[in-house]
């Protein structure tokens, strides 16, 4: 069984200055000791909240949960500490990397002087005055669009987990159909995606929808296709974030969900709102015989999770994984809970127009190839193995094996595709077998190729 720490969610929630081009940010003023009457009308999963103050005064601000009419702090929960007026922007935000299963949750603050912490958290139980105005309302994240007969390509950039909905209605009659497809490095085609049960249809309707959950890394792209088979738009999805924390909501008589997986470094919300007291443990589960199964209760502070409290009606904690491994937990009334907790997946950057010409990275990665639009005058991007100079070990069938190019039975490109990758300026994909990748961009034999070196992978779980 591995091990675990505690730790709070914005240690590495923080949003950088850096990222500013892609989160949304919104800025609350607690200038007067709480969130002010007119706030942001709709808060998602996947925004940044900034927090400022025109006071030299310093401010806490950390989480709490309600229950009934009193509010008590979260375990782990996010925290910001010491805030004034010159506070550098990094350490007054927070990002809100919630991966939700229902339409909203509320989160509750403490918004307190610096200056009376040690006085004020000798209690859990925190002064309404300091709480009760102090509410964001999160909605999980929408992206939903609604089609015309304009031609209407697009770039969208998402979290793993995020779910898509199109529609459409054709005032001129005409058919249209989603249709997913991949693009292959090794044979410069295009490949389709097999869909699963969501809102898919392989006919042209004049009015129709799609529905697509993206749960891997990677470039897909949704084509709209006319009645024959013409390529009318492209959305491009760009899949290259993690949701860093999920939820777990636990009542009288389930646990939803009572399996869920996460990647190293993420945290859970244990959450429940129950008529009979309730409690969470970490176990360690153990087999007695085919029918009978028992477990020690693990509850070394700072080494496992566990509710620190008397049994409660209501609860709300957060807990931090650091390793990987299979942690399972149980309830007061014995419901037993499952978190699979996987390496986590590193994207490696790669832009082509760099001074990098080399990369190094695992089987189990993704590497990210970058370019402005600007910076090839000559001809539209697209990259492509080149096979002559690539070595790749232990594969029968050559390269087209790696990346199963003989089942997707790729498409050649149309320059109209080309064009539009151009534009995509990103490109993100894994390549599952070790070797040396020698990737080239353009046409041009005499432009320089960027090379690939990827390793073996390690063992997954400690």
């Amino acid at each position: 069984m591995a091990l675990v720490e505690n730790h709070k969610p914005n240690d590495s929630l923080q949003s950088d200055d850096d990222d500013d081009d892609e989160n949304i940010i919104y800025v609350i003023d607690i200038s007067n000791g709480s969130f002010p009457e007119q706030m942001p009308n709709r808060i998602e999963s996947g925004d940044t909240i900034e927090f400022k103050t025109n006071q030299t005064d310093e401010y806490d601000i950390f989480q709490v949960y309600k229950d009934e009419d009193n509010y008590y702090r979260v375990n782990n929960g996010f925290e910001l500490l010491n805030i004034k007026n010159n506070t550098t922007k990094n350490n007054r935000r927070i990002l809100l990397s919630l991966n939700l299963h229902q339409s909203k949750i509320e989160l509750y603050f403490c918004i307190i002087p610096s200056s009376q912490r040690e006085i004020i958290l000798k209690s859990r139980k925190c002064l309404n005055e300091n709480c009760e105005k102090n509410c964001l309302i999160i909605h999980k994240n929408e992206i939903k669009f609604s089609l015309s007969d304009n031609k209407e390509s697009q770039k969208l950039i998402l979290h793993k987990g995020d779910t898509i909905k199109l529609d459409w209605i054709s005032k001129r009659g005409n058919g249209y159909r989603i249709e997913e497809k991949k693009f292959c490095p090794i044979s410069g085609g295009l490949y389709k995606v097999e869909q699963t049960s969501e809102i898919i249809t392989n006919r042209t309707q004049s009015k129709g929808n799609f529905t697509k959950t993206f749960n891997e890394f990677g470039t897909s792209f949704l084509f709209r296709l006319t009645e024959t088979n013409q390529i009318h738009d492209i959305i491009v999805c760009i899949i290259k974030d993690n949701y860093h924390i999920k939820h777990i909501e636990i009542t009288d008589i389930n646990i939803q969900p009572n399996v869920i997986s996460i990647e190293q470094n993420d945290s859970i919300i244990f959450e429940w709102n129950t008529i009979e007291k309730q409690t969470i443990v970490q176990i360690e589960p153990f087999i007695i015989d085919q029918t009978n199964q028992q477990s020690i209760e693990l509850k070394t502070e700072g080494k496992h999770f566990f509710w620190p409290n008397e049994p409660s009606c209501r609860g709300y904690m957060i807990h931090k994984f650091h390793e990987t491994g299979i942690f399972c937990f149980k309830t007061a009334n014995n419901q037993i809970g499952t978190i699979i907790v996987e390496p986590k997946i590193t994207i490696h950057s790669f832009p082509i127009f760099g001074d990098q010409l080399i990369l190094k990275m695992k089987t189990t990665d993704l590497i990210q190839f970058e370019w402005k639009m600007t910076d090839s005058q000559d001809e539209p991007i697209l990259i492509t193995i080149d096979a002559n100079s690539s070595v790749v070990p232990d594969t029968t069938g050559g390269l087209t094996g790696i990346f199963d190019c003989s089942i997707h039975k790729c498409v050649k490109v149309e320059p109209f595709f080309r064009h539009h990758f151009h534009t995509c300026e990103a490109f993100i994909f894994n390549i599952p077998q070790h070797g040396l990748y020698n990737f080239s961009y353009s046409d041009n034999r005499d432009d320089v190729v960027l090379s690939v070196i990827v390793q073996k992978k390690s063992s997954c779980y400690v």
